[in-house]
């Protein structure tokens, strides 16, 4: 006879108590090593049983082991977990022997603490291995077993004499779950710049699956398309391999921060400001160099904004010393900065005519004007004919003069 329905704690069958080797143990074996059974009788119907109805879920190409654990008794049971056609019998186990697993992945391998068992008795089989195959199995406990039968009675007893029924054929299904690998290579860091160039993802593991996130346009992962901020890039792959019988999903994510970059300036004289004339525009800044141009003086660490001054009286203070700069110059506001098209040039206080010159990085003029102003400067200047890139503004009046880096892309 034969059954092929998932095992249960609760449902009562014959083979379930006896044979239905399913309790999931903490303690892994190894390779040639018994299991070690598991006292869970308290927790089942007083003919026994097995423990749990699924193993404890693995993944493809990484080493596998558990141990399921049962137990039989001498309690009577209904004679219809034995076949339908028996709802008016009932019987006791008398014996149980030749148990093996059938329908495993690929790379599992099974055995059992003893080949045959008497009631009452407590057993166990164990699980091991690296699976080759991904999916939901439903893989099935085989054994053979001896059955006294009361034909005529629900209760193991009765007028008529029980029957012997020897090397009843049994299979029960258990369910096991194995996981893809979603394991994949191509981010070679965790921190990018917008500025970088795209990373080609590849997966490193089960094949066919999907990558997504901020960025991600089929498998290449592209930091200015993702902008700043801190984002998961994920892989995800669904398998059903072998005699799986349902896929199994599994999904590996990786967070990666994406920076913008920025002007960062040169700290000769390492007192924490930056000298505004050497410049990079950087994700992450360089050694010596810091996110501010405050230094009026990089050659000497004791010159900064409030810096106290030297014994003898020497102003080290960079506010004071630029005070005796153009004050107005330095409020004069650039916006949007960067920006695509045009930029403003707006506030300080101006009498006469204001120079305006325009140069790239190589140090070439792009472009010269002048106006003459009255007041706050409100000045539009277009740039979107420059192409894009860093370019150095000045700006001219009277005697003073100031420079602004200006970014169009």
């Amino acid at each position: 006879m034969k059954t092929s329905k998932p095992v249960r704690c609760t449902e009562i069958s014959i083979f379930r108590v006896v044979f239905a080797l399913l309790l999931v143990c903490s303690s892994a074996s190894t390779a040639f090593s018994q299991c070690e059974p598991e006292d869970c009788l308290s927790e089942l119907p007083d003919y026994g049983g097995v423990c749990q109805d699924e193993t404890i879920p693995g993944k493809i190409n990484e080493p596998y082991f558990d141990n399921i654990s049962f137990h039989i008794t001498t309690g009577c049971i209904p004679g219809s977990i034995l076949d339908p056609i028996y709802s008016s019998a009932s019987g006791i186990v008398i014996q149980m022997y030749n148990p093996e697993f059938t329908g495993l992945p690929v790379g599992i391998t099974g055995g059992f603490n003893e080949n045959s068992y008497s009631p009452p008795a407590n057993g166990c089989g164990f699980l091991e291995g690296t699976p080759q195959q991904a999916g939901l199995f439903l893989f099935s406990v085989s054994f053979q077993a001896d059955v006294q039968a009361w034909l005529l009675s629900t209760s193991c007893g009765g007028f008529l004499p029980p029957a012997t029924l020897n090397g009843e054929e049994i299979s029960i299904d258990v369910i096991l779950r194995i996981l893809p690998d979603a394991s994949f290579t191509g981010l070679d860091t965790i921190a990018y710049c917008t500025t970088d160039s795209a990373r080609t993802l590849i997966s490193t593991g089960t094949a066919g699956g999907d990558f997504s996130g901020p960025g991600v346009s089929g498998n290449v992962f592209d930091p200015a398309e993702a902008g700043s901020g801190l984002h998961p890039i994920m892989y995800s792959v669904t398998a059903m391999e072998g005699t799986a019988v349902e896929p199994e999903t599994d999904s590996l994510i990786v967070w990666v921060e994406v920076f913008e970059p920025m002007w960062y300036f040169e700290d000769a004289d390492g007192d924490g400001f930056g000298n505004p004339e050497v410049s990079v525009w950087e994700c992450f800044p360089p050694e010596g160099f810091v996110d501010n141009d405050l230094d009026c003086d990089d050659t000497d660490a004791d010159i900064f904004p409030g810096a106290p001054n030297a014994p003898d009286g020497t102003i080290k203070d960079c506010d004071i010393l630029a005070s005796s700069v153009s004050l107005q110059l330095q409020k004069v506001r650039l916006y949007p900065n960067p920006t695509a098209d045009r930029i403003t040039l707006a506030g300080g206080a101006f009498l006469g005519e204001v120079f305006i010159t325009v140069f790239d990085v190589s140090g070439r003029m792009v472009h010269s004007e002048s106006m003459i102003a009255a007041g706050a400067l409100q000045h539009d200047l277009q740039l979107a004919h420059f192409g894009k890139g860093v370019y150095i503004l000045h700006i001219h009046h009277k005697e003073e003069a100031e420079r602004r880096r200006v970014v169009v892309r």
